[in-house]
C-alpha cells in the first residue's frame, strides 16, 4: 500500500484519501472501482467505492448517485453495508464503507454449490432483519439477490448495493421497473404499482437459489422472462441432491405468492411478524439474530482465500495503474483549496463490501423512478439541465465551494451515528 500525500497528515481535520493507505482492487462498476483501504491512524480496513464524476454526469446519473449516498447516510444497521465517510476530489466521488472479506453469496453458490438448509435459513434471518429495518425507514431496496449479500470474516451476512433503493410512501406506490429482472416481483414487471413487498419476493427468489443454485423463473429473452414471472408455476426439484425440507418449500412458496394479500411478508398479510412466526423458524431465537449470537454455519477463511474475482487485481497488475495512489493530491485532498469531506463515526464492527459493492454493470435508467434506478428500460442521455433535481445533483458533485451542510455529496460529521444511536435507544426504551 502506498501513500500519495507529500506533506504531514493532519488527522484532526476532515477526512480525505490521504488519510488512507490504498490497497488492491476487489470490484469494478459502471463508474469506477472498489478497493481495500486502511486508515493510517486507526489501522481499520475499509472498502472505498470511487466513481468518476465525468462519467456520472455523461450518463445523466448524478441524481441517482447522490440518492444512493443519502440513503446510506440514513441507514445504519448490523446487517447493512454501512457508510463511514464520504468525500470527493477533482475526479472522483468517494465513499468509505465497511469491509467484508467473506465474499458474496453468488461467489459461494458458484464455486461451492447450493447451501444446506440451516445455512440458507441463517442468511435469510439476518437479511430479513436488515429489510425490516429498511422498511421501517420507508426504504425499499429493490435489488435483493445473492450478488448483493456479503459475508464478513465471521460469516455474518450484510445487504449491499443501494443503487436502486429509494424511499416510498404507503399511499403512493412506485411504478418504475428497477432492479434485476430475474428477481423482480410480478407487480414490478406488470407496472401496476408496488411497495416494500417486492423485497420479500426478491428474497424468496434468493432463498430458492440458495437451495438449488438457480432461480425459479428463467428465460433467454426479456419478454419470455416477464411471462414466466407473471404466469409460470413455482416448481421444486425432487432430486435428492437438493437438501430442502417440505417446510422450507412451503415457506418459499408463501414468499413467492403473486397476490399481495396472500404473500408472506406483505403488509396485506401480516408483515414481518408473520415471517418470524413461520414454522421454518421454530428453532430460531430472533432476539439473538440481530445481536449476532446465533451459531454461524460457515466461517470464511479470509487468511487463506480471496473471496472476490481475482481479475480485478490482475488487470491492475498488468496495466500498472492505480487511479487513487497515482494521482496527485493538492491541499490534502481538497477542492479549490477547501477540504471537502464528511465523517461518519463507526457504530458497529469492521465489515462490508467484498467484490460487489455497487459493482454491477452500466445501469439502464428508468426516468419514472424516484431514485432513477436500474431497470429494464432504455438508457437515456439526460441533460444536466433536464430538471431542477438533476441540475442540483450535478452542481453537488462539481461545485468546489459547496458547504458540507448542504444536500450535496457530503453529510455533517457524526450525523449518521447519532441518528442510529437515537433510534436504537428509542427501540430499547419501548
Amino acid at each position: 500500500m502506498g501513500c500519495c500525500a507529500s506533506e504531514p497528515i493532519d488527522f484532526e481535520k476532515e477526512v480525505d484519501i490521504t488519510h488512507f493507505e490504498i490497497g488492491i482492487s476487489i470490484g469494478k462498476g459502471a463508474f469506477g472501482k472498489v478497493r481495500i483501504v486502511q486508515h493510517k491512524k486507526s489501522k481499520i480496513q475499509y472498502a472505498v467505492k470511487y466513481m468518476n464524476k465525468e462519467e456520472i454526469i455523461k450518463r445523466g446519473s448524478a441524481e441517482h448517485v447522490l440518492s444512493e449516498r443519502r440513503l446510506l447516510e440514513e441507514a445504519q444497521h448490523p446487517f447493512i453495508v454501512n457508510l463511514r465517510y464520504a468525500f470527493q476530489d477533482d475526479e472522483h466521488l468517494l465513499m468509505i464503507l465497511d469491509l467484508k472479506l467473506g465474499g458474496d453469496l453468488r461467489f459461494h453458490l458458484t464455486y461451492k454449490g447450493p447451501f444446506t438448509e440451516d445455512r440458507a435459513k441463517f442468511y435469510f434471518a439476518e437479511v430479513s432483519c436488515a429489510l425490516n429495518y429498511l422498511h421501517g425507514l420507508k426504504i425499499v431496496h429493490r435489488d435483493i439477490k445473492p450478488d448483493n449479500i456479503l459475508l464478513d470474516e465471521k460469516g455474518h451476512a450484510s445487504v449491499t448495493d443501494f443503487n436502486v433503493a429509494c424511499h416510498y410512501k404507503d399511499d403512493k406506490p412506485l411504478t418504475s421497473k428497477s432492479g434485476t429482472a430475474r428477481y423482480m416481483a410480478p407487480e414490478v414487471v406488470a407496472g401496476t404499482g408496488y411497495l416494500n413487498a417486492v423485497d420479500w419476493w426478491s428474497l424468496g427468489i434468493t432463498t430458492y437459489e440458495m437451495f438449488y443454485g438457480y432461480a425459479p423463473f428463467r428465460a433467454r429473452h426479456k419478454d419470455e422472462l416477464r411471462k414466466s414471472i407473471m404466469n409460470d408455476p413455482l416448481e421444486f426439484s425432487k432430486n435428492p441432491k437438493y437438501n430442502i425440507s417440505d417446510v422450507a418449500i412451503q415457506f418459499i412458496t408463501a414468499l413467492l405468492t403473486r397476490p399481495l394479500e396472500d404473500r408472506l411478508g406483505s403488509n396485506e398479510n401480516g408483515g414481518y411478524a408473520k415471517i418470524k412466526e413461520h414454522e421454518w423458524f421454530k428453532d430460531i431465537v430472533w432476539d439473538k439474530v440481530e445481536k449476532k449470537e446465533l451459531p454461524v454455519p460457515f466461517v470464511p477463511d479470509v487468511e487463506k482465500n480471496a473471496y472476490h474475482d481475482p481479475r480485478y487485481g490482475l488487470e491492475e497488475m498488468f496495466s500498472g495503474r492505480n487511479e487513487l495512489a497515482d494521482k496527485p493530491v493538492r491541499n490534502g485532498g481538497s477542492i479549490g483549496g477547501r477540504r471537502r469531506s464528511s465523517a461518519v463515526q463507526s457504530t458497529s464492527g469492521n465489515g462490508v463490501p467484498g467484490s460487489q459493492t455497487g459493482t454491477s454493470g452500466p445501469p439502464t435508467i428508468d426516468t419514472n423512478s424516484r431514485a432513477q434506478g436500474v431497470g429494464m428500460s432504455r438508457s437515456p442521455s439526460i441533460s444536466p439541465n433536464s430538471n431542477a433535481a438533476a441540475a442540483a445533483a450535478v452542481a453537488a458533485i462539481t461545485s468546489p465551494t459547496q458547504s458540507p451542510e448542504k444536500k450535496g455529496f457530503f453529510v455533517p460529521p457524526r450525523r449518521v451515528a447519532r441518528n442510529y444511536i437515537s433510534r436504537r435507544v428509542a427501540a430499547t426504551a419501548v
